[in-house]
């Protein structure tokens, strides 16, 4: 149909804006409330794979990553991916252990 069918423009791109300015004081930097890496609560070490076979490359990642945290992860890795004759890159998780879900910083 047409872009006015579409659910975002039931607000509009102004109303839009308007409530981003708006959003709640809770959505910035978060204050820690237990450090976990101090108690040794957290592993320092986490299992990272990559594998490459023919022009793919597979990343396995212990934890679940956020769309943005994957574009980042796979724009960090890519020229030196390429470089090995990856064409292609997978990024899978969680594999082999598991660390919750990794964020960007603006995401958190």
């Amino acid at each position: 149909g047409a872009p006015a069918d579409g659910p975002v423009d039931d607000y509009g791109a102004a109303s839009f804006v308007e409530m981003m300015a708006q959003r709640s004081p809770d959505q910035g930097e978060k204050s820690v409330l237990v450090d976990l890496g101090a108690l040794n609560a957290v592993p320092e070490v986490l299992p990272l794979q990559v594998m490459i076979l023919g022009p793919l490359a597979i990343i396995g990642t212990p934890f679940e990553l956020t769309t943005m945290a994957g574009r980042r992860l796979r724009g960090t890795v890519q020229k030196p991916l390429q470089a090995l004759g990856a064409e292609h890159i997978v990024l899978s998780g969680p594999s082999n252990s598991y660390a919750g879900y990794l964020t960007t910083r603006e995401e958190y």
